[in-house]
């Protein structure tokens, strides 16, 4: 599955670098016949990565929350997770990197992506974002996860 998701993410930005290319090369031509400024030119160029970026962005968020629709619809069992597995958990919903997670906890950088690779196959998932909000969106994430109720 990740090698699928790599070949569609490299032919992606195969083609957006070629986009790039062309859009440069059309605006500088442009810009050299038609005695544009050289901030026009900038900005121009800023205005196409926006774009770019904006459609990016969009289609990665649409894609994450129809993937953890689906994956929402199955009940989560915190029981299934192990002390350590719980306590990783809390850490990634702080927002705490797997970096700051090992120091944290004084494990190694590879024992953390194994306890959360452990956590993504208990719980039906498959990349943090899908985690992020699938423990979200539980009724029982105040107590089970946070250890408070909210008020």
């Amino acid at each position: 599955m990740k090698t699928a998701f790599f070949n569609k993410s490299l032919t992606f930005y195969a083609i957006l670098a070629s986009v790039v290319l062309v859009s440069t090369t059309v605006f500088q031509s442009y810009a050299q016949s038609s005695h544009l400024s050289f901030e026009s030119y900038t900005i121009a160029i800023a205005l196409i990565f926006f774009a770019i970026g904006f459609v990016i962005t969009k289609g990665s968020v649409n894609r994450t929350e129809e993937e953890v629709s689906s994956a929402s619809q199955e009940s989560v069992n915190f029981e299934e997770l192990s002390v350590r597995e719980n306590e990783i958990l809390h850490l990634i919903v702080a927002g705490h990197s797997n970096k700051e997670i090992a120091s944290q906890i004084f494990v190694s950088l590879s024992t953390v992506k194994t306890h959360i690779y452990s956590i993504y196959k208990k719980m039906h998932v498959n990349s943090r974002p899908q985690l992020m909000l699938k423990v979200i969106k539980t009724k029982d994430f105040h107590t089970k996860v946070l250890g408070d109720n909210p008020t």
